[in-house]
């Protein structure tokens, strides 16, 4: 057989096949991947052409504001928003806003399919006012206006302030921050969807437009060219520039922003079909030639046209508001004389809807206007049953009111500043709703006697409940249920202390001092959070029983008569928590003096309740000091007379001494009706009820106990503990009465009879 020899590639044959390829592949590859980016622009351009050919129908006969809009449209013609993208790499498809057509970005300049726009202006890459789709964050100095798609963009808008527009897409966002501080005017358009949004404009060059949905709007500063509102918005405030109010809008109330003391060049501009918004503003000063505060436009589309200059004069101390064709000069003609319903009631409210307190309640005082005489009108949403007019003939320092024909001149020195102003509509309405304490709780003697005006905030809700922070305040409680005149607007409220507060130097009237047998409705309800603060020297040194609601049954001695005491007197149905009571210095009557031939008793008698009347929630709360009186005398509570629901008493303490002739504990003094749950309670004071008189209703209500005496119903003691001297008098000086069983000692909750 013959053999074939076959010579293998050299070395050198090897190396020249491979440059060959080499180079090959560095022409062909370059060419393939060319080809490649031409077919995917190539999709791309198609795809532009394709979306203006949809926006132009559709834009036949709608108007495309938002980068929303057009998405829309886009989807209605069968387009996936979320593959709005370009294929090429580093391209972008954009909206141009301006001309309402998408374009192109191809290798950094924009491109135009067809080449042609509306205005025949091309706007440059980088132009705010060119919509770029974010599917992640922007980039800081990119310069296109954000269309969000990515909860990155989301954050991104969240957290900084964007000098660009932006239309929120679907994301939610909480805040959203436009500032624009340059020269450059620009004309940028904000779409949020959210009542919970909080939009604030920071652009004194700037016109803006709003749509979709705002809780809040915040306007630092816009152009006079305007913010124009095309959306639905609870609350706008601003401070500098022109609102435009759109066909299409809704704004509730407009706040007017004062700058050092005043208005700056402010306008609001509505289109004639938006109902006018209520008004709000700042509280300032007015000089002499009064203050301009707003100009009202009828219509939106021309900045300079027309406008109504509101100003707001002086009427003496008050507030009044003359419309004016004139931004220098204030003129004579009142808004209560304008022939124009819209603008009087606008310029009425930017007079008078500043409100006074008074009585728990906010009132406001309206302003109507006959010849040269000004007649207040007093509203409040919490009493709905005010009729009286007051009638005001006021000058600078001197308001003279006259309340169903008598007259009261009462004079601040204050002058024509809001200080003064308020103190002189706290005259008017205390006037109106003839508010007038007791005589005889002289306030050099009785906290109630120099009661508060108001509390220090709050509105009673149990989200916003009234804060006391003084005695004052503290003392407005117990004046406000004093009589049934003022009761409403105090009871079924909330309450909270905030501060530490000293009873000490004047004597204390109970928070609804009516006696137990009493009508219902004048007891105390509600809630009162001691937000674990004090209470320093409750007393009633000095106190004169006569001032009281006092009261006679069966039990009640010969010539004797009955009254309740405690911080709070009688309650209903009460929540009380956290709370300290020290110091507290009670000496209620033990039948032992008289006061006008009449034995006074201090029957129901605590350091917190005296009368529990329905059914009560008392937790954390601690008591020190002395207590004392003749039935039903407790440390912390009097008497628990829940009949008609059961009631609980969580965490409480007494360290106080507790005297009385007649069912007498360290905690409650008795308790009957219903199941009363007492959970860890304690006693540590010395309890005693001592022989004074003989002339008892029954030998068994001669009773002592640790935490309290039942009476009648039931009750649970749950690891309470009674380490307090528990003593009996009666017991002790009458060993060998033939009742003397009943007489008894109760270490912590048991029936006495």
């Amino acid at each position: 057989m013959k053999k074939l020899n076959k010579k293998a590639f050299t070395i050198v044959e090897l190396v020249i096949v491979i440059a060959v390829i080499a180079i090959l592949a560095g022409v062909l590859i370059p060419t393939f991947v060319g080809l490649v980016r031409k077919s995917r622009v190539s999709t791309d351009t198609q795809l532009v052409r394709n979306l203006n050919t949809a926006l132009a129908e559709d834009g036949v006969n709608n108007e495309h504001n938002t980068m929303t809009d057009v998405l829309a449209v886009a989807e209605d013609y069968g387009y996936v928003v979320a593959k709005l993208n370009a294929k090429a790499k580093d391209n972008e498809i954009l909206w141009d806003s301006a001309n309402d057509v998408f374009c192109y970005l191809n290798d950094g300049k924009v491109e135009y399919l067809p080449d042609s726009v509306k205005d025949g202006k091309k706007l440059e890459s980088g132009d705010y006012r060119l919509w770029k789709i974010y599917n992640k964050a922007p980039t800081d100095g990119e310069g296109y206006s954000i269309y969000v798609a990515s909860q990155a963009a989301a954050d991104y808008v969240a957290n900084n302030e964007v000098s660009v527009g932006v239309d929120c897409g679907e994301y939610l966002i909480d805040a959203v921050s436009y500032k624009n501080t340059g020269a450059a005017q620009n004309d940028v358009v904000i779409r949020t969807n959210s009542a919970s949004t909080t939009l604030t404009i920071d652009a004194a060059s700037d016109t803006v437009k709003h749509f979709g949905s705002a809780g809040n709007v915040d306007i630092k500063a816009v152009a006079n060219a305007s913010y124009h509102e095309n959306g639905t918005v609870a609350f706008l405030e601003v401070a500098t520039g022109r609102v435009a109010l759109e066909s299409d809008s809704k704004v509730a109330q407009i706040h007017l922003t004062a700058t050092a003391g005043s208005f700056n060049d402010i306008t609001v501009a509505k289109a004639p079909t938006v109902q006018m918004p209520e008004f709000s503003r700042d509280a300032v000063d007015i000089p002499a030639e009064g203050k301009l505060v707003v100009a009202l436009q009828d219509g939106t589309a021309d900045a300079n046209a027309a406008k109504d200059f509101v100003w707001l004069t002086a009427v003496g101390i008050y507030e009044q508001v003359t419309i004016s064709d004139s931004k220098d000069t204030a003129g004579t003609t009142y808004a209560a004389d304008s022939d124009n319903g819209e603008q009087k009631a606008a310029a009425a409210q930017i007079a008078n809807n500043i409100t006074a307190t008074v009585g728990g309640n906010e009132y406001t005082l309206t302003a109507t206007k006959t010849g040269e005489t000004w007649t207040y009108t007093l509203t409040s949403e919490s009493e709905e049953d005010i009729t009286e007019a007051v009638t005001v003939a006021v000058s600078e320092s001197v308001a003279t009111v006259s309340v169903s024909g008598t007259e009261q001149t009462t004079t601040t020195d204050n002058g024509l500043t809001a200080e003064g102003k308020e103190e002189a509509k706290a005259v008017v309405i205390n006037e109106a709703l003839e508010v007038e304490r007791k005589e005889e709780f002289n306030e050099n003697n009785y906290w109630i006697g120099v009661a508060a005006d108001s509390f220090a905030g709050g509105n009673g809700t149990e989200s916003n409940p009234y804060q006391i922070a003084t005695a004052q305040q503290l003392a407005r409680l117990a004046w406000g249920m004093s009589e049934a005149s003022k009761r409403s607007a105090f009871n079924n409220k909330y309450y909270v202390l905030t501060a530490d507060i000293n009873l000490t130097s004047k004597c204390w009237v109970p928070i609804a001092y009516n006696n137990r047998k009493a009508s219902a409705d004048t007891f105390f309800s509600g809630s009162f959070d001691g937000n674990n603060h004090t209470i320093k020297g409750l007393n009633n040194v000095g106190f004169s029983i006569s001032l009281v609601n006092t009261m006679q049954n069966g039990s009640t001695p010969l010539n004797g008569e009955e009254y309740v005491y405690g911080l709070f007197g009688s309650v209903g149905s009460v929540t009380i928590k956290d709370l300290t009571l020290t110091d507290v210095n009670i000496k209620t009557g033990t039948g032992e003096t008289a006061e006008n031939g009449i034995k006074y008793l201090g029957d129901s008698v605590g350091a917190l309740i005296g009368n529990a009347a329905t059914s009560f929630a008392v937790s954390n709360v601690k008591v020190s000091g002395l207590v004392q009186g003749y039935d039903c005398v407790g440390g912390i509570i009097g008497r628990s007379n829940a009949i008609t629901a059961a009631s609980s008493i969580v965490d409480c303490e007494n360290y106080a001494t507790v005297n009385g002739v007649r069912q007498t504990a360290g905690v409650v003094g008795t308790s009957k009706g219903s199941l009363t749950e007492f959970t860890r309670c304690k006693n540590h004071g010395a309890v005693t009820t001592y022989f004074i008189d003989d002339y008892a209703y029954s030998k068994n209500y001669y009773v002592v106990a640790g935490i309290s005496e039942l009476k009648s119903g039931s009750a649970n003691a749950t690891d309470c503990v009674n380490d307090g001297t528990l003593t009996n008098r009666r017991l002790d000086t009458h060993p060998n009465d033939a009742d003397a069983a009943k007489y008894k000692v109760i270490d912590l909750v048991a029936y006495g009879n």
